[in-house]
């Protein structure tokens, strides 16, 4: 884009020396036939002082350019208007003191749009002379034009009129929603500082009332910030006040439901829970699936806890006994902007629950007891365990062909028992109570 506008004014720059020669040439044969010619306006930088900031005058044909210098102080913004006649196609540019020539000098701003009308604008932080070159494109005459000066004094700071951060921030981007105004010069920066973190921010483009964006020190924790905006003659608003808490820890997964990864009821739910409040990234019917051993997809219905840390999704219909199920939950964010992309796909079984139960009969030396087992469990294997220095070992292992059945053991009075099952394709495992032998 720069390339372009440097071409833009290098091409206008060569337009303007040629109409010059021209004109030159023109009013020196003008001198050879009529004698000296008096001239109002100059062609070139110093050009004529703009007195009452109105003046009105003719350029095109063989006047190509005139210009006019004025005087603007310090926090002001100057506003230059020309209208021409009807026809006249006109161009308005200005330059800024250390300018010594329009030929060659590159303006601070320019408006060259067709027709006769063109206006521009400028802010000036110190006192400075402008120069105001109203340029001429009709090239078969002059065309009358009428040039219009007005300066715009600007001595107070622009005015923030709100501002809210967002309760938890990232460091790397801490953002603010701005409102801010300056009537006169604009708003055209704002910087927002960290109080914990030292030293003073830059200042960054203002884009408009909106969100602004900016980074701090790293580092978790509160924060005081304040916040300034500054007008297009330097001048900064005073501090507003805000704070946000610096959070840049990744959402973490802290429990998952089933823990065993069994699914115990036709309906039973699956869920996921965080260490703090999150959202899915995808929208949230679409974040969680569930496909079955063949691929296909199960339906169910996703919700979100109050708290927002847990994520739960149930069934439509029974999920038959012995599935296998594929569960994942896509990506996550908290409120700080930290993401956690995807959590691991969960395999998870339909099984039916079992119990096993034991109790004494009868004590040492030859003790009994008693199993009391759930009525899915008849022709299941079940392993009668002792504890030992060694652990749990088996001490005997039977086929269950009752619900309830006594069993005499062969061990010493202080012993622990319990008896186990280690589950089938559709029963879940299960393990009694330990039993001390007294």
């Amino acid at each position: 884009m720069e390339g372009g506008r440097i071409l833009e004014v290098m091409t206008t720059l060569a337009t303007r020396a040629t109409r010059l020669l021209l004109a030159a040439t023109i009013a020196a044969a003008s001198l050879l036939l009529t004698g000296p010619a008096r001239a109002s306006e100059s062609g070139d930088i110093p050009g004529t002082p703009l007195l009452g900031g109105a003046v009105e005058a003719q350029v095109g044909g063989p006047i190509v350019d005139l210009v006019y210098s004025i005087q603007v102080p310090a926090a002001s913004v100057l506003v230059a208007t020309v209208r021409g006649e009807p026809g006249a196609e006109l161009g308005l540019y200005l330059y800024g003191e250390e300018s010594s020539s329009i030929l060659t000098a590159l303006p601070l701003t320019s408006s060259a749009k067709p027709g006769g009308v063109q206006s521009v604008s400028v802010r000036i932080i110190r006192a400075s002379t402008l120069y105001i070159n109203v340029n001429g494109r009709n090239s078969d005459r002059a065309y009358g034009f009428t040039l219009l000066a007005s300066i715009l004094r600007d001595e107070t700071p622009p005015l923030i009129n709100s501002a809210l951060a967002n309760s938890r921030s990232q460091s790397g981007r801490v953002c603010v929603a701005v409102r801010s105004a300056d009537p006169i010069s604009g708003i055209t920066g704002i910087r927002l500082t960290d109080e914990l973190g030292g030293g003073d921010a830059d200042w960054i483009s203002f884009t408009g009332s909106g969100v602004h964006c900016t980074a701090l020190a790293a580092g978790d924790g509160s924060r005081a910030l304040t916040l300034r905006t500054r007008n297009g003659v330097d001048l900064a608003s005073a501090p507003y006040r805000l704070t946000t808490i610096i959070d840049d820890a990744i959402p973490e997964l802290i429990a998952v439901s089933p823990g065993g990864n069994l699914l115990l009821a036709p309906r039973g739910a699956i869920s996921w829970r965080f260490d703090g409040p999150v959202t899915t990234i995808a929208p949230l019917g679409s974040a969680l699936s569930v496909f079955n051993q063949a691929g296909r997809s199960i339906e169910g219905k996703v919700t979100r806890s109050a708290n927002r840390r847990r994520f739960t999704w149930t069934p439509s219909s029974n999920i038959p006994t012995g599935s296998v199920l594929l569960a994942s939950l896509g990506g996550v964010r908290d409120s700080a902007g930290n993401t956690l992309d995807f959590t691991d796909t969960r395999v998870i079984t339909r099984k039916n629950i079992t119990s096993l139960r034991i109790a004494a009969r009868a004590a040492a030396p030859k003790p009994r007891i008693r199993i009391i087992a759930s009525a899915n469990m008849l022709g299941q294997l079940i392993v009668i365990e002792v504890k030992s220095m060694r652990g749990w070992t088996p001490l005997r292992t039977m086929t269950l062909t009752t619900t309830s059945l006594s069993v005499t053991l062969n061990v010493d009075a202080g012993s622990a028992v319990r008896a186990t099952f280690a589950g089938s394709d559709r029963l879940a495992p299960s393990s009694s109570t330990k039993l001390v032998i007294k």
